[in-house]
């Protein structure tokens, strides 16, 4: 077989496996919608929904380091870009195996033991901070999103951080939107003005 038929039956297999990660009900390949619950569906690579997910983990947990399961994907929900499939508890285990989070299970609550900042300190400074606001309001002029590395470049804020406080907003639901890839969509019932206040907020958490 060509490397393309390879590629196309490992995508059929795929599409063919998907079920709904807003209920877990099954779906058929060609479902744009989960008939249970009706959230809408998107088949991702693995590797992708599994990356995102320890990322999204990842910063809920080091602004909760200690929280029941249901809450943690309640938070962890609202950060995915649609419904998709995961499995809450090995995704956490496996992070404590591989080091890449320190904790343990204490029934249904996971404890995280050990909070790594996800920079460091003199990485990110007031001023740059204080960009967020002139740079925002410039790259969202009659759009209702920005590219997370033009963030970067304009304001001095690194994008692993700002992916970091956005990903806290998302989770706590004190903003809305999604991720695309490194893009974020802002929700159009979100207030732009309040958006830019509360992540300014966050990012200011980090350096006190």
């Amino acid at each position: 077989m060509t490397l393309q038929q390879l590629e196309s039956t490992r995508a059929e297999i795929y599409k063919r496996a998907v079920k709904c990660g807003n209920c877990g009900a099954p779906a058929l390949p060609e479902s744009k919608k989960c008939p249970s619950c009706g959230a809408i569906l998107e088949v991702l690579a693995d590797y992708k929904i599994e990356e995102f997910v320890k990322e999204s983990i990842d910063s809920i947990t080091y602004r909760h380091d200690r929280i029941k399961l249901k809450d943690l994907d309640r938070f962890l929900r609202r950060t995915l870009p649609r419904p998709v499939p995961y499995n809450l508890r090995m995704s956490l285990q496996t992070m404590v195996e591989t080091g890449d989070i320190k904790g343990y299970f204490e029934g249904n609550t996971f404890v995280r033991t050990e909070k790594v900042p996800p920079f460091e300190k003199d990485v990110l400074t007031t001023d740059a901070i204080a960009n967020i606001t002139s740079v925002l309001t410039s790259l969202l002029k009659g759009e209702q999103s920005f590219e997370i590395d033009l963030m970067e470049i304009n304001t001095g804020v690194p994008k692993r951080i700002l992916r970091h406080a956005l990903l806290v907003l998302l989770g706590e639901g004190l903003v809305e939107g999604h991720f695309s890839g490194q893009e974020f969509v802002i929700s159009d019932r979100q207030n732009i003005q309040d958006f830019i206040r509360r992540l300014q907020s966050e990012l200011n958490t980090l350096i006190q």
